[in-house]
């Protein structure tokens, strides 16, 4: 699926964004892992938006297939009580981006995770799920009973084929062009996070 019938069907569908996708393969993937904590380095430091770092591991202890830096946390939806819940799965629906599938005729793009809400439910949140379940009174912290943030962009390394992908949640509610345009000088500010160069234009078709 290309960007534009992406951003098309975000719009049918009453989503808000729409996932730009430029990716570029890394010579020497043995180099990959480094790159992750660097970049993720730079990020912290350079910028003053919400950023993250989500790695997976195999069951044997190795590193798992992706690694995903996820900056520009833009919104910040806190749980406290019962009719939170629906909100929240609201804005997941809403926040959900529908995402390219390929880059070119020949260029699949399998990223599991693209963009949306990274966050956490906590341990008294099953008394909004289960009625029977009874809240403690004694709260000294005040912790929420859960936190989301939505992340505007994804850095995804894909430690399997050897490559990044830089994943651009551009709005729907502005043009097409606009919205390509968008994702170009996000993709290319990203490109530069991991490279520390400028990146040649390489549009998806």
């Amino acid at each position: 699926m290309s960007f534009e019938l992406a951003y098309w069907r975000a719009r049918a569908q009453g989503r808000r964004y729409a996932t730009y996708i430029a990716r570029t393969p890394v010579a020497d993937g043995s180099t990959l892992g480094n790159r992750v904590l660097a970049t993720y380095e730079r990020v912290l430091r350079m910028t003053n938006t919400p950023a993250c770092l989500l790695e997976s591991t195999t069951h044997t202890g190795e590193i798992g297939r992706f690694s995903y830096i996820c900056l520009e946390g833009e919104d910040t939806f806190v749980l406290r009580e019962q009719q939170d819940l629906t909100t929240l799965k609201e804005l997941l629906k809403e926040n959900s981006p529908e995402s390219m599938q390929e880059g070119s005729p020949n260029e699949k793009l399998n990223i599991p995770f693209t963009g949306g809400g990274i966050g956490f439910f906590g341990h008294e949140s099953i008394c909004e799920i289960e009625p029977t379940v009874l809240r403690h009174t004694v709260d000294p912290h005040g912790i929420p009973d859960g936190c989301f943030v939505f992340f505007r962009n994804v850095i995804a390394f894909d430690h399997e084929e050897e490559c990044v992908s830089f994943c651009a949640n551009v709005r729907t509610d502005i043009p097409l062009d606009e919205a390509r345009k968008q994702g170009e000088i996000a993709t290319e500010k990203m490109f530069e996070f991991v490279f520390r160069s400028k990146r040649h234009k390489r549009d998806p078709e």
